[in-house]
């Protein structure tokens, strides 16, 4: 086969919109023509979202997106029977399968069709709120299994890798860091950028996140509480949806805050910026993480940040430089890192102002997208 014609089959089998989604439909957007032919294969509960989302201002040709309705995957053995025969009829040379469920799924059935190369993309770890503990398992024991298979892992962050490899799901020699990569998302001078409750002394600190456990949003409002003790005039938002919201709302009304949080629905792809425009102060408190999208996206627009001291978020934020990290768990730390950019706007501005350098030198999409080209063209 030419190396310069490649098809490439994308899976995701993934039940929530966001980083995945939003991941297929940067590399697809960037990377179909260029010698590389692309088809999405999903099986999900929001299969259609996804693809709405992947195929979103013409990143890609929705025709080029197959669909296999989410409740034939309860049926084991007729659902890898399925991928078998679409990996066949398409004919692809090559199989990329993003989080742990797909890659046991789409590996039995890429390798039941002969397919020589498989690549795994792999963006951090199943959340124990999207999925049980004996499927987790089983899909563990899965990747074990088929590891020798897998041609090459691209893991987002270098915590993923060392996971990965110390737990023995992957040998070294076949995991490679490619650090995701973003368009900043602000790409004027420095001076066209605002932060309009800073100048009024109303900051409005916020985050973009799913509703879920593993976002730790909890942490978020009880920190809030806090900050509003030392800086009453300040506003929080969250925006997202999720299996929480009902509990995060009742959380935010029992302590009195209700009045001062804003819950706003997950905007779309073309409207993060809108919305991020309007935060002062951009936190992320999550359990764990890949590499974050959203944090690189508020670094993007220069909004200070404060985040979880955890794997894949250190990799993008050096403390006290760039951003700050807490342990979120500390909710009197967190919310003490917060007040203190409050009280020091020009502290603050700076620190977003080399965010955004951050994200322009070290997470550029077309870095990332550069060396994924090489990738697949290579893989053989």
């Amino acid at each position: 086969m030419d190396l310069k014609d490649k098809k490439i089959a994308v899976v995701s089998f993934n039940n929530l919109i966001g980083g995945v989604s939003w991941h297929i439909r940067s590399i697809v957007s960037h990377l179909n023509g260029h010698g590389l032919s692309f088809k999405v294969l999903l099986c999900s509960k929001v299969a259609d979202q996804m693809r709405d989302a992947i195929a979103s201002d013409g990143a890609m040709d929705p025709r080029n997106i197959i669909i296999i309705p989410h409740a034939k995957k309860m049926l084991f053995l007729p659902f890898i029977a399925e991928l078998i025969g679409i990996f066949h009829r398409e004919k692809f040379d090559i199989v990329d399968a993003f989080d742990d469920q797909t890659q046991v799924l789409a590996g039995l059935a890429a390798r039941f069709a002969g397919i020589k190369v498989f690549l795994c993309h792999d963006d951090g770890r199943f959340a124990p709120s999207t999925v049980s503990w004996p499927k987790r398992m089983l899909y563990r024991g899965g990747n074990f299994f088929l590891k020798s298979y897998f041609t090459r892992t691209i893991a987002v962050s270098n915590g993923i890798a060392k996971g990965l490899i110390k737990e023995g799901l992957r040998p070294r020699s076949r995991v490679e860091v490619v650090h995701l990569g973003i368009s900043p998302l602000h790409q004027g001078a420095s001076q066209e950028l605002t932060y309009a409750g800073f100048m009024s002394r109303a900051p409005v600190i916020g985050t973009l996140s799913r509703l879920s456990v593993e976002k730790g949003l909890d942490r978020f409002i009880r920190a809030a509480a806090l900050v509003l003790k030392e800086v009453p005039t300040a506003r929080f938002v969250i925006c997202g949806q999720g299996p929480q919201e009902h509990y995060l709302k009742a959380l935010a009304k029992e302590l009195l805050i209700d009045d001062r949080l804003e819950f706003r629905p997950f905007p779309g792809r073309t409207s993060i910026k809108d919305v991020l425009q309007t935060y002062d102060i951009y936190t992320l408190p999550s359990l764990r993480e890949g590499l974050p999208t959203t944090l690189l996206e508020a670094m993007s627009m220069a909004r200070p940040t404060v985040a979880s001291d955890i794997d894949g978020v250190r990799e993008a934020i050096e403390d006290g430089i760039d951003g700050i990290l807490v342990d979120t768990a500390d909710t009197q730390a967190f919310a003490r890192k917060i007040i203190g950019l409050c009280h020091n706007v020009p502290q603050a501005i700076a620190m977003g102002q080399r965010g955004l350098e951050k994200v322009r030198s070290s997470f550029n999409v077309e870095r990332e997208m550069r060396r994924l080209r090489e990738i697949y063209h290579h893989l053989r």
